[in-house]
């Protein structure tokens, strides 16, 4: 996923369980990644949203808490996508910030964005899965669950063709290729499904800048179709 600049929410047109795991109907998602332009337009429009709660320069979003109680007040779902900083080391002191940052708030799952502005090692892949894993795990071990956004072009990039470690976690397929199908997902990282794609970016919506998120269904064989 490309560095995130402007506004990014990540909002589901359909209410939906903080589990993830099964066939999801369509829908659209946003990034958040600065205050909330208009709250009431995006709660007449959607009930799921996702801000920023962590910044990949090494601490919590400063428009965090100020979106949380946005959200609450209008009583929308939600739950945080996180940016990591590797460069900043000590990943479960990240992952701790993060969790302090939301104790009060009770939640159940968190969204974790493995792109480019992380500032991973491009000699040493071990180190990146070192910290992967060990950020995932304290995540997991203050939220739940734990969800990927990823792409197979960055994810590759960071952890190798052949490390499947955290397959076992829901993705969020980054593939802003402006097609509305997951029917040309190209499995990778362990991952035989995808439980949503976001497919288009820079959409204008309520004040924001979004992208567009939709569900996958996938069927035994693997196969995925939408």
């Amino acid at each position: 996923m490309m560095m995130i600049t402007t506004i990014r929410l990540l909002l589901l047109s359909l209410c939906i369980s903080a589990s993830l795991c099964g066939p999801q109907p369509r829908g659209d998602a946003v990034l958040v990644s600065d205050k909330i332009a208009d709250i009431k337009c995006l709660r007449k429009q959607y009930t799921m949203v996702f801000p920023r709660g962590y910044v990949s320069t090494g601490m919590v979003d400063p428009s965090y808490a100020y979106n949380v109680a946005l959200l609450n007040k209008e009583k929308m779902n939600w739950w945080p996508y996180m940016q990591p900083c590797f460069r900043c080391g000590n990943p479960r002191a990240q992952a701790q910030a993060l969790a302090n940052a939301s104790a009060a708030l009770k939640l159940s799952a968190v969204n974790l964005v493995v792109d480019q502005s992380a500032g991973w090692s491009t000699t040493d892949l071990t180190l990146n899965q070192k910290f992967l894993l060990d950020l995932v795990s304290e995540l997991k071990s203050n939220f739940g669950i734990v969800a990927l956004m990823t792409s197979k072009y960055v994810y590759e990039q960071v952890v190798g063709k052949e490390w499947w470690m955290l397959g076992g976690h829901i993705l969020y397929n980054q593939a802003p290729d402006g097609l509305e199908t997951c029917k040309n997902y190209q499995r990778f990282g362990g991952w035989y499904e995808v439980t949503g794609k976001v497919f288009k970016n820079g959409l204008e919506v309520c004040g924001n800048t979004v992208d567009r998120m939709l569900w996958c269904k996938t069927v035994d064989s693997g196969a995925i179709s939408a």
